[in-house]
């Protein structure tokens, strides 16, 4: 399976010598981004190592589709184990993120100071200076 663009090492496929796995390029690739966008992200892999590895992956369909597939179970094995050694630790990630997630405004535009129908929003009533 080793060629200048895929290499198996460590029971595991990268793109030719680096360390980036075989299925973060390919799914950055199904996910609609380019060779080149794909690059932005792992600078250290030459753009034609990652034109390559999209090459192998078309080249060899039902290979990829498995280890695509043996690839998210044990990533999901593997998460699901760590849940359940810590599952505080998860618990309060998940509100972390949560509370963190932006909230959605109703009406964005009054709260730049127009109202949705395009009339400046509401003022509330200035204090009179006696």
């Amino acid at each position: 399976m080793n060629s200048a663009y895929v290499q198996a090492r460590d029971g595991n496929l990268y793109v030719g010598p680096s360390r980036v796995t075989l299925d973060s390029i390919i799914l950055l690739w199904r996910g609609g981004q380019t060779p080149e966008e794909i690059q932005q992200d792992f600078p250290s892999v030459p753009l034609a190592i990652i034109y390559g590895a999209i090459a192998y992956h078309l080249e060899h369909p039902q290979d990829m589709d498995r280890y695509l597939r043996d690839t998210e179970d044990l990533w999901r094995t593997r998460r699901a184990a760590a849940e359940q050694e810590r599952p505080e630790f998860y618990a309060r990630m998940r509100q972390r993120l949560a509370a963190a997630r932006p909230r959605p405004v109703e009406d964005t535009q009054s709260v730049r100071g127009v109202a949705a129908s395009g009339d400046p929003a509401p003022q509330a009533p200035r204090p009179s200076r006696r």
